[in-house]
């Protein structure tokens, strides 16, 4: 990747190992949060992929 970006002129910006780290505990924490919150969802709620940030999320 470096030799294709310096070939290319491109300046190559990587994070720091400390910043590639699964975010799964952070997942399962908001998850936490969330049932016990707002309790479970049922069994036919499906996924939203495409869902932005600024979307709501239909309940």
């Amino acid at each position: 990747m470096s030799r294709v970006c310096a070939e290319s002129g491109w300046r190559l910006v990587l994070p720091s190992r400390a910043m590639c780290t699964d975010n799964a505990a952070m997942i399962a924490s908001a998850g936490w949060y969330r049932l016990r919150s707002d309790g479970a969802s049922p069994l036919s709620s499906g996924a939203l992929p495409n869902l932005k940030l600024t979307d709501s999320i239909p309940r």
